[in-house]
């Protein structure tokens, strides 16, 4: 992902460069309605009170004693605390061997859902197959595993697939109960191709540089390691590149993967990705560069929660549960991976044998040190969803393991003080008695409508559809350029008063909305785009059919982009939007120079 923003919003501009038979449309109602000035808009806030929306959070508990489960508890054998407060917990089901348990008789506590006892619990089983780092003899291997497994499925649960291959993520099969269709669509995804090898060069080009350069440092040093007694030269500018690189690749198949999850956000059932990885480092800048080396740097770049946050955020928002599983990618064999070594012989004979074996020894621990970051990262994305990692040989019976794992659970809920402020919140599942375990999500976010919105836009953008069937009547303008390689974009949107909200205030009515702009390049380039906030007042209420014209401006490079626009209205939480693609060579070939 390009680090520097491309992508500008500009205040509106009124309306002289609509078209005129939009303006001639205008005119009769510019007399009745004027937008309110963005300085002017807190006037309006806290006049129409708050629309309340109860949701509850859901957690899926896992109780074990000696390493066996637990089943017969109530509501009552469990303590949640959310921030360290005791929550009370609301709803309570204890799902038994994928049946609804008879609840205590003890216990008042309403059921969630509603079922009835003995009636049967499914699973929805979201995979998620990582083709952009994953190599495809692996990636095949795991595959025909799943396929093999398939028949642990039962009547009631289902199955659905997409795949990430680094650009987007397509998905290969819908919600299905059918095993022979979903053995039909594993089988065709065998055949699409995925992009580990690509990876896996990269890093190898990487390592054979700096080996190199190790092998002339020791060889100027007259054979002397200085390596091995603490002090390492700091950084390249070619590893900053480098972390900066996988960085931006990893965070690129993050937002993938929490796409998915939106994009499929309300199957029936216990929710469970399978996400099929491959290699995906907990801490990009220790990843590339020696422990000892990455300690300078490994602050400047994302890691752990703060890389993989926005995953387990919707995971734990939509109550998934992540089963991650290790699908050998950048470590190509796990634990001999030759990424370390770079294929180059070390000169004994030129370097003294201590040079030769330090450096050899430094190529060995980064080896098992890369295998042990590509673990963290599948095992914190597992922990912290409530979910299991599954790494080496176990991947290869995933998904019988996950199956087990998902028949027998309790499904606790509580309802939150929902606030709407992307706060994120520690949960903490606790048994009263002390030699029981439990494993559960262990966080829940607050998220924003705003954020929500911007979400949304992104997943329309990573599954080139449409983001809301709602549509928003969106054209673009004359573009003109604006400096090199670049191009000013006027976007026009029509906006049917008659699908917003308008509440009464003094002296006429009043709407408040908020306009999200995605942007995504040929090249797979985002960036943060600002939202606009647009609020609309007039005398009277509109009339049917009537519309107000809104005009911005986004500047893009001169490459092909799609775009997102999104139109939020704060009062219903109603969403239109549209998608649309910007080719500057059809409009005028003279833009495409870049």
């Amino acid at each position: 992902m390009n680090s520097t923003p491309f992508t500008r919003i500009d205040s509106p501009r009124g309306w002289r460069r609509l078209p005129r038979h939009l303006l001639l449309s205008l005119l009769p109602w510019i007399a009745c309605w004027v937008s309110v000035p963005l300085a002017a808009q807190n006037e309006g806030e806290g006049a129409f009170g708050e629309a309340i929306e109860v949701r509850v959070v859901n957690l899926e508990v896992v109780v074990t004693a000696d390493g066996r489960r637990v089943t017969g508890l109530g509501p009552d054998d469990f303590v949640i605390t959310v921030d360290g407060e005791p929550v009370r917990i609301e709803f309570f089901t204890e799902v038994r061997e994928g049946r609804a348990a008879a609840a205590p008789e003890e216990s008042e506590t309403a059921s969630l859902p509603a079922l009835s006892t003995g009636e049967l619990v499914g699973t929805s089983y979201l995979v998620f197959l990582d083709e952009y780092f994953s190599e495809p003899l692996e990636r095949d291997r795991w595959v025909d595993s799943l396929v093999d497994q398939l028949p642990l499925l039962r009547p009631e649960d289902r199955m659905a697939i997409v795949a990430y291959d680094g650009d987007r993520v397509e998905m290969l099969s819908t919600w299905s109960q059918s095993t022979t269709d979903l053995e039909r669509v594993l089988q065709r995804a065998k055949e699409r191709l995925a992009y580990g090898h690509q990876r896996r060069d990269e890093i190898r080009t990487f390592d054979l540089a700096r080996t190199i350069r190790a092998r002339d440092d020791l060889l100027l040093a007259d054979g002397r390691p200085s390596a091995g007694d603490g002090s390492f030269e700091p950084p390249q500018i070619d590893e900053r590149q480098e972390i900066a690189r996988l960085t931006d690749q990893v965070q690129g198949a993050v937002r993938a993967a929490s796409s998915a999850l939106r994009s499929f956000a309300a199957p029936p059932g216990r929710k469970v990705l399978l996400l099929a990885a491959g290699g995906w480092p907990n801490r990009p800048a220790r990843w590339v560069t020696d422990t000892r080396a990455s300690t300078g740097i490994e602050e400047e770049f994302p890691s752990g929660d703060t890389l993989y946050g926005p995953l387990i955020e919707t995971a734990n928002r939509l109550s998934y549960t992540i089963y991650s599983v290790d699908v050998p990618g950048l470590s190509s064999v796990r634990g001999t991976s030759g990424a370390g070594t770079a294929g180059i012989d070390l000169p004994r004979g030129l370097l003294s044998d201590r040079a030769v074996d330090e450096l050899a020894r430094r190529q060995q621990r980064q080896r098992l040190d890369r295998n042990e970051e590509e673990d963290a990262a599948l095992d914190l994305i597992a922990r912290e969803t409530g979910g299991r990692s599954f790494l080496n040989a176990d991947s290869l019976d995933a998904l019988a393991r996950v199956v087990e794992d998902t028949r027998s659970y309790y499904w606790l809920g509580f309802t939150p003080d929902w606030q709407g402020d992307d706060a994120e919140h520690q949960i903490v599942v606790e048994p009263r008695r002390r030699d029981f375990a439990v494993r559960s999500r262990q966080s829940y976010s607050d998220l924003s409508r705003q954020t929500e919105v911007s979400m949304m836009a992104e997943s329309a953008l990573l599954f080139g559809s449409p983001p809301t069937a709602a549509p928003l009547a969106v054209e673009f303008g004359p573009p003109t350029k604006a400096g090199f390689g670049k191009v000013s974009v006027p976007l026009w949107i029509t906006i049917p008063l008659s699908e917003v909200t308008f509440l009464p205030v003094q002296g006429g009515f009043y709407a408040e909305m908020e306009l999200h702009i995605a942007v995504r390049d040929e090249k797979g380039d985002t960036v943060e785009v600002p939202v606009l906030p647009i609020n609309v007042q007039g005398r009277a209420a509109p009339r049917p059919g009537q519309n107000k014209f809104f005009e911005t401006t986004i500047t893009l490079r001169t490459r092909k982009h799609e775009v997102v626009v999104s139109l939020h209205d704060r009062l219903s939480g109603e969403v239109l939007s549209t998608r649309l693609e910007f080719d500057p060579a059809r409009v005028d070939p003279e833009l495409r120079r870049e």
